[in-house]
């Protein structure tokens, strides 16, 4: 079953369920952030989108930066967090908040000089779904997370 899930994360399509269609991911570029989001999805701002799949919804946010600070902080308020991984080119939580499911991951990429300090390229997928819902968007999650990278930026 596994290798049925990772072949259809790596075509760009997940069931939703038994009986309906995939679900689509597009390419989606800002900067030097790359990642497949779901087609259905929907821009409300410069940096934040909602998906709804019928009943399903969610939304998330996409951000890139440069930081002179490598601040790594879980932000679950006074919840302790279900998942962590903090890796010298990854951080990433969830956490579980008011009924629903916090995610956030951080992707490094490379650290340049600026001035008197470094930075280094940061990109960002922040997403709030419904706890009772987890069956349906973490492997949406999944691959999401999976496919944000730091892109290196034409010159």
């Amino acid at each position: 079953m596994r290798g049925v899930l990772a072949f259809m994360l790596l075509a760009g399509a997940l069931p939703l369920h038994a009986n309906a269609e995939p679900l689509h991911f597009v390419p989606f570029t800002d900067q030097f952030l790359a990642i497949e989001i779901p087609a259905a999805a929907k821009r409300i701002d410069a940096d934040s989108f909602q998906v709804a799949l019928g009943d399903p919804r969610a939304s998330f946010e996409l951000s890139w930066s440069t930081p002179h600070v490598n601040e790594r902080t879980v932000d679950c308020g006074a919840n302790a967090a279900t998942y962590r991984i903090s890796r010298t080119n990854i951080f990433a939580y969830s956490c579980l908040m008011d009924g629903k499911v916090v995610y956030h991951v951080e992707k490094f990429g490379r650290t340049y000089r600026v001035g008197a300090s470094d930075a280094t390229e940061t990109v960002e997928l922040n997403m709030t779904y419904p706890a009772d819902q987890r069956a349906f968007w973490d492997p949406i999650v999944t691959h999401m997370s999976r496919t944000l990278r730091v892109q290196a930026q034409k010159r």
